[in-house]
């Protein structure tokens, strides 16, 4: 249901209908807490939080970035803590508090590049298994044209045995009519 719900949430905050968006982040809230999924819980709170920072009701947006920090935040994703700390940035800016601004700014940006590490990181991986992927298919090709080179050197001595041994076969048949031809001469020879 809270997906439902949160999906539900972002149609209509992209369809520029907050207050139904905000009534479909509510009801994902209560469906992710029944659930006990913090993360969507978590998502949706920050998805209220902005709508209402848009609007200008910076209060309303930090109670409920307050529920959302005091959810348990060691399943947060990257993008979840990076997301929770740019808001907090905007708040703390507004409300001029500049320390806790600056601070939160650093922490965005801090996980900003954690995010941008392991995205590139990943991109590594994937670039060296697709490396690996090539070289184990080089290697199977070469083995496949090796076994169909030693298939084709095999049937070309088949066939050469094999025509050797035909035209060996034809040379003691032409011997063997010759040697009757020659003695059925000699034995009208002898007749006459």
């Amino acid at each position: 249901n809270a997906v439902i719900y949160g999906s539900a949430g972002s149609c209509y905050e992209q369809l520029g209908q907050p207050d139904s968006a905000l009534f479909f982040y509510r009801k994902a809230i209560e469906a992710s807490s029944r659930d006990g999924n913090i993360l969507f819980q978590k998502d949706h709170l920050y998805n209220v939080a902005e709508i209402y920072m848009s609007r200008g009701q910076y209060d309303s947006a930090l109670h409920f970035m307050t529920i959302g920090a005091d959810r348990d935040n060691s399943e947060a994703s990257l993008q979840t803590q990076y997301r929770y700390y740019s808001i907090m940035s905007r708040l703390h800016e507004h409300y001029k508090q500049w320390a806790q601004a600056v601070s939160a700014i650093k922490s965005s940006n801090h996980i900003d590049s954690l995010i941008n590490k392991r995205e590139k990181s990943d991109q590594l991986l994937k670039h060296e298994q697709e490396i690996t992927r090539l070289k184990a298919e080089k290697q199977l090709i070469e083995k496949e044209k090796s076994i169909a080179l030693q298939r084709n050197r095999v049937l070309a001595l088949s066939l050469l045995l094999g025509t050797g041994a035909l035209v060996f076969i034809c040379l003691l048949w032409f011997q063997k009519q010759k040697r009757r031809q020659l003695k059925k001469e000699k034995e009208l020879a002898d007749r006459v």
